[in-house]
């Protein structure tokens, strides 16, 4: 039987590792406390498994580009 002329496939998802905070922070440059500091309070994209903090690269750099656009726009038009 031919196969449809349109076919839907799906691309397998590559799995991000999930950093610590020790290695988000570095990528960040600021110290993990202040990471975490701002993941509690909603700051900085994060995820909290039980009592850990994990944190994916795209996400911050993702919200890194976001506060960096938001930042360099000019307050006067």
């Amino acid at each position: 039987m031919p196969e449809p002329a349109i076919a839907l496939r799906r691309q397998p998802m590559a799995f991000e590792p999930a950093l610590t905070s020790e290695e988000a922070a570095r990528l960040l440059n600021i110290h993990p406390k202040t990471l975490l500091r701002m993941a509690r309070k909603g700051q900085v994209p994060g995820h909290r498994i039980g009592d850990l903090w994990r944190f994916r690269a795209s996400e911050l750099d993702a919200w890194f580009r976001g506060e960096r656009a938001r930042l360099e726009t000019p307050l006067v038009p």
